[in-house]
C-alpha cells in the first residue's frame, strides 16, 4: 500500500474524475450518485491499477476500468428506471462514454 499511495495523478486525471463523479450526482436515472469517498475509493483502485500494470502514475483508461466496479454498488437506480432495466453499470458506462478523457 504504501506503493500504492506513491503512485501520482495529474491535474487533469483528477478532473477527468471529478467529472465522472459529479455525473452520477446530476444524472435523473440515479436516486444517489457517487460520493466523496466514492471518489477516494475509485482513485486509490486506480491508483493500485497503475501500479500493477508497472506505472508510478494514473491514466485515464485506469480511472474507467475500475469506475464500474468501485462504484456500481454505490449508486441507486430510481425505481422507474429500475423497472425499465436500467442498471447502475449501465448508467456509469454511459457516462463513461460521455465525459471527455484528457490527452
Amino acid at each position: 500500500m504504501a506503493q500504492v499511495r506513491r503512485v501520482t495523478t495529474s491535474e487533469e486525471v483528477l478532473k477527468y474524475l471529478y467529472e465522472i463523479i459529479t455525473k452520477t450526482r446530476k444524472d435523473n436515472r440515479l436516486l444517489v450518485g457517487a460520493s466523496p469517498r466514492a471518489a477516494e475509493h475509485l482513485l486509490y483502485a486506480s491508483k493500485a491499477l497503475a501500479f500493477l500494470r508497472g506505472r508510478d502514475y494514473v491514466i485515464p483508461d485506469d480511472i474507467k476500468e475500475m469506475a464500474p466496479y468501485v462504484l456500481a454498488h454505490r449508486l441507486i437506480v430510481r425505481a422507474d428506471y429500475e423497472i425499465e432495466g436500467v442498471k447502475s453499470e449501465d448508467v456509469i458506462r454511459e457516462i463513461l462514454d460521455e465525459v471527455e478523457v484528457p490527452v
